[in-house]
């Protein structure tokens, strides 16, 4: 279980960074 939570952690950390990094533009539409 605790392995599955880091994952889970690093996947959310990582979709979370990549939608800020998108273009303004990108997340509007």
């Amino acid at each position: 279980i605790n392995n599955n939570l880091r994952c889970y952690d690093l996947a959310m950390e990582l979709s979370t960074s990549t939608i800020e990094s998108l273009p303004p533009n990108y997340a509007e539409q």
